[in-house]
């Protein structure tokens, strides 16, 4: 940091000060404590920083990073991860290059280890860490090739027809159908001779399992759904006439709304479109944790990665079916909504494709698809001021809250407790969506005039609170000044 900004932290002064802002806890009483006494330790970085190392660092550090390289593993993180913690522990170590290289190579997971012995052993560190970490990867992206394969199904070929004169077999009307059609029924040792080799039950194939085949017939409970071929909005009429569609009616906030929403098997979530929810007034909050997605050739979106998605929405399909769904926000104008795979996993619908017609087979029959839209009810908001209040309109506007009051002949202070340390901040990371908040809560009170630009080491931490419409509250957190203010407890006159 003073490497940095050399000009700022140009004399020993402003390093001492500008650390000390930065402790906290024991450390933090410590330092006020020289200061409230003048000690001398603040006139000089280096025999301050000394001084420092010797009350806080940890005695048996390099003992304690040497037991913790020996303990450490990869496990079933990445090695690029591993990497980062093992040169951590081994600058604490301070073990030289040639003892580390057998640490490292015991800490590796069984997997990379067996690949590592098909080649030459590197002589250097670096090399060592660095064949490691192209091996992890290669085999990383083996494991994502060899998950997004799936063997072609076999054509099937026509059983060949019964000879005239084959003896009879006992068997009854039905299971002779079966035979010319499909299959005979099965023997206990042909079952056991499947399931061994891992073939279909039913067709005798690999590559998939009987609820899988393609080859059963199906039974569906129940009139099937009607799946309309179009979508309102002239915009997507004619890009989603060859999809399958789906009307949705979705419920919020006392508020309820039929949508169109594509059926994709391919897509691994549900999805909404950012300017749908935003444009139906939609509740959105940020993902805990955002992940990216691909696109069909495995770039990714200019937009990044997911990180909002929406309440859990009550849905309805037709007159009977209903469900819970969280969108994830993304940017699509020509599909904006759509049902993926976990839905589809989850409801586990029968669907006809070439007639455009699904069936839940859980539930009662449905024989229609439209949207049951629930009543909403309507608070009427009162907008003027009753005559009574007239004269107090001026309460009631926005503009007022907007700027500080005049200043007067008195002003009311706020005094601290005599030789009270003044608590100081810290520096520490925020989240994206925490920053943004931040900048606009910053913009928005130096144009009102609410706060100043300062450059004291002393502050207060602020943190953020979630707003029900998925926003973040900003909040100062005041309370060690508080604890130094002397209370006005004086009453009013």
């Amino acid at each position: 940091m003073f490497c940095l900004q050399p000009r700022t932290y140009r004399n020993d002064f402003a390093k001492v000060r500008t650390t000390i802002s930065l402790l906290t806890g024991r450390p933090q009483k410590w330092a006020h404590h020289l200061i409230s006494t003048n000690s001398s330790l603040l006139n000089s970085w280096d025999v301050f920083s000394k001084k420092m190392e010797e009350m806080y660092d940890d005695p048996h550090r390099l003992t304690n990073a040497a037991q913790a390289l020996e303990n450490l593993r990869q496990g079933k993180n990445e090695v690029e991860e591993y990497i980062t913690d093992f040169k951590h522990l081994a600058l604490d170590s301070e073990w030289n290059k040639p003892a580390l290289i057998p640490r490292f190579r015991k800490g590796l997971s069984e997997t990379i280890k067996d690949e590592l012995a098909r080649v030459e052993k590197p002589r250097t560190l670096e090399k060592f860490m660095s064949l490691s970490v192209k091996i992890d990867r290669r085999l990383r992206e083996r494991r994502a090739e060899r998950a997004g394969y799936h063997p072609p199904m076999p054509t099937r070929r026509p059983l060949p027809p019964l000879p005239s004169n084959a003896p009879a077999t006992g068997l009854d009307e039905e299971e002779l159908m079966q035979i010319g059609a499909a299959r005979g029924p099965l023997t206990e040792a042909e079952k056991t001779r499947r399931r061994s080799l891992g073939l279909c039950l039913y067709c005798g194939r690999a590559g998939h399992h009987v609820r899988e085949c393609r080859e059963k017939p199906s039974s569906h409970m129940g009139k099937p759904l009607a799946v309309p071929a179009f979508i309102s909005g002239r915009s997507v009429c004619n890009a989603m006439s060859t999809h399958m569609i789906v009307p949705l009616s979705l419920q919020w906030n006392n508020r309820a709304m039929s949508i169109n929403a594509m059926l994709d098997s391919g897509a691994s979530g549900c999805f909404m479109d950012c300017n749908m929810a935003q444009s139906l007034g939609i509740p959105t909050v940020y993902k805990k944790q955002p992940y990216p997605i691909q696109l069909l050739d495995g770039s990714s979106p200019l937009s990044g990665p997911i990180t909002k998605e929406t309440i859990p929405l009550p849905a309805s399909i037709g007159e009977s079916h209903n469900d819970t769904i969280v969108f994830d926000i993304v940017s699509s104008p020509v599909f904006p909504a759509v049902l993926g795979l976990n839905w589809l996993r989850k409801n586990n619908p029968t669907i006809n494709w070439i007639n455009s017609t699904i069936t839940f087979d859980q539930e009662e029959p449905i024989t229609t698809l439209s949207a049951t839209v629930p009543q909403i009810h309507t608070v009427a908001v009162c907008t003027e001021i009753p005559k009574i209040y007239q004269d107090l309109h001026k309460v009631f506007g926005k503009k007022g809250a907007d700027t500080l009051p005049p200043s007067r002949t008195y002003d009311c202070p706020i005094d601290l407790l005599p030789g009270a340390p003044i608590p100081h901040g810290r520096i520490y990371p925020l989240s994206e969506p925490e920053l943004k908040t931040l900048k606009e809560y910053v913009e928005e009170n130096l144009q009102k005039g609410f706060i100043r630009p300062s450059t004291s080491p002393a502050g207060a931490p602020i943190f953020f609170v979630g707003k029900k419409d998925g926003g973040l509250r900003p909040c100062v957190d005041y309370r060690a000044l508080n604890s130094i203010t002397i209370k006005n407890k004086y009453p009013y006159l």
